[in-house]
């Protein structure tokens, strides 16, 4: 797994820290993770977008063609408020 450069601050978000949690990394993180069992990669991206985080995991897992792996990815990208 890859996390990609974090700006060195990010703004608070209005969310409740288990359920963020939960979403963020039980759902999302190790989901991508887990379609990976033959190989691959994650990626992970944070970063500010107006009065959002933008938070963005992109995998090369089983939810893509084989025929279209090569290159591509898919992500899932959660806007949080701040």
């Amino acid at each position: 797994m890859e996390l990609e450069a974090v700006p060195e601050r990010l703004p608070r978000v209005a969310a409740d820290e288990g359920q963020l949690r939960q979403v963020l990394r039980a759902n999302i993180v190790d989901n991508a993770v887990e379609v990976l069992a033959g190989g691959g990669e994650v990626r992970v991206r944070l970063g500010p977008v107006g009065r959002y985080v933008r938070f963005t995991v992109a995998d090369q897992g089983l939810g893509i063609p084989l025929r279209s792996r090569a290159g591509s990815s898919r992500s899932s990208t959660v806007l949080i408020p701040t």
